[in-house]
């Protein structure tokens, strides 16, 4: 028997209750979490082997539940979480991507994989309306598939000009400068629409246009703390009545996935807050990369000086570089060790924010649910809300 949306929302919403304080506690370099002294598990987390760490971060609920000796209040964790993210997966797509011009291979994947996913469930939309259509990829993929005007709303110009260009001659899809939940906008009863990678607070103003105007709905949600409030409150009835409202600085852990993490990348981010911790900056964790494009994290070099500058501090001097970066790669192991709790809420986390909106969606008149749209190999973020409205 499929459980239901409100059964799977509630229990999400009482496992991240339960252990808010993991998620609320990131932890801060070199020190013991407060979460962790707390409940004795530092000493395990921190004795982990190499080849059991990197087992879990691949594996991820299901592999910490199996470690071997692991305290039993972890290994509790670890199942509810396993049980918590576990969703059906969309049908693959029947044969390879096709390649889009101008866009990267794992782009064309997820298109082809929410294109697919659209003609499998059969929507009778007569207009798509990809909001964040950015580069127009998948407005143009979907109206050619299933042979209806599409447009796309963009807030960025630049983006909506290039978009444009690349669709000169292809009629029935045009692009409009529009940024929603800012601007008003109306779907028609027959619009389906769509959002592939729609960030923070613009998937849930979709949602709530989706519910208001009471449209299909495709949405795959990512980046959940851009939003322009203190927190995140929550899209549905059922969340408010269990509390699913989230502070920004939490939702970034949503942003967790199964998988090795980029080792030096890290030891970058740790080396940065050093440097400036050292010249007496106050930071909160997470606040080191506040202002910098991910062009620029990649070398401590650029993101040093970058960091710094927007300060107003002097560039960090080739040995200051050189021993926060020795001190940080003798970090990362231990910093990687005590993540591992909070990785696997982040996951739980993502999921209560998917069913959240799916919930929404539901209590608006719709039938909603959540999918795996496509492999993690093309994103980590691949949570589908499915919704297609009912007739009035």
């Amino acid at each position: 028997m499929t459980t239901s949306l409100e059964t799977r929302l509630v229990r999400a919403a009482a496992l991240l209750g339960e252990w808010r304080d993991v998620l609320e506690e990131r932890g801060v370099d070199g020190e013991v979490p407060r979460w962790a002294a707390r409940r004795g598990w530092d000493g395990f987390l921190c004795a982990l082997p190499d080849d059991d760490l990197a087992g879990c971060e691949v594996g991820g609920a299901a592999a910490v539940a199996s470690l071997v000796g692991a305290p039993a209040d972890l290994v509790a964790l670890a199942r509810e979480v396993a049980a918590v993210v576990a969703v059906s997966e969309a049908s693959p797509p029947a044969g390879p991507a096709e390649a889009l011009k101008g866009a990267p291979r794992r782009k064309s994947g997820q298109v082809a994989a929410l294109v697919d996913l659209c003609r499998a469930r059969g929507f009778a939309a007569r207009r798509i309306v990809d909001v964040g259509s950015g580069a127009g990829h998948l407005t143009r993929a979907l109206a050619r598939a299933l042979r209806v005007e599409a447009v796309g709303l963009e807030r960025d110009e630049e983006r909506v000009e290039r978009a444009r260009a690349r669709t000169a001659g292809e009629r029935g899809v045009q692009f409009e400068v529009v940024a929603v939940g800012a601007t008003p906008v109306a779907l028609r009863p027959t619009d389906l629409a769509v959002g592939l990678h729609a960030c923070g607070a613009l998937a849930d103003a979709l949602v709530a246009l989706a519910a208001r105007d009471r449209v299909s709905l495709v949405l795959v949600a990512c980046c959940p703390q851009k939003v322009d409030r203190a927190a995140r409150p929550a899209a549905s009835r059922t969340g408010r009545v269990r509390a699913l409202d989230v502070a920004r600085e939490v939702l970034g852990a949503a942003n967790s996935f199964e998988g090795s993490p980029d080792l030096e990348a890290l030891a970058t981010r740790i080396a940065l807050r050093r440097i400036l911790r050292a010249r007496g900056v106050p930071l909160r964790q997470g606040d080191e990369t506040n202002g910098l494009t991910p062009r620029v994290r990649r070398t401590l070099e650029a993101a040093s000086a970058r960091a710094l500058a927007l300060r107003g501090l002097a560039p960090a001097s080739e040995q200051e570089r050189k021993e926060a970066l020795e001190l940080a790669r003798v970090e990362v192991g231990v910093a990687r060790r005590r993540a591992l709790p909070r990785r696997l809420l982040g996951s739980a986390l993502e999921i209560a924010l998917a069913l959240d909106r799916a919930r929404a969606l539901e209590e608006a008149g719709a039938a909603s649910d959540v999918v795996r749209l496509f492999p993690r190999a093309l994103s980590p973020r691949n949570l589908a809300v499915v919704s297609r409205a009912l007739a009035r």
